[in-house]
């Protein structure tokens, strides 16, 4: 089983020095406004219709 948690805010020493003691934590905030992947290129930052367009070819919506 893999989960992730997010922390999204400005004191990402404080959430490092706490949730290191249970797993990796890793700061990713040098990707942001990246393009990742070339699948993605269309993206350009919206995530709402590639998962209403993966729901659907799969028979949910």
């Amino acid at each position: 089983m893999s989960c992730a948690m997010i922390y999204w805010g400005k004191k990402y020493q404080k959430f490092y020095d706490v949730f290191i003691h249970y797993g990796a934590v890793v700061d990713i905030t040098y990707l942001r406004g990246e393009v990742i992947g070339p699948e993605r290129a269309s993206l350009q930052g919206s995530f709402i219709p590639v998962f209403e367009e993966a729901h659907s070819e799969n028979g949910k919506e």
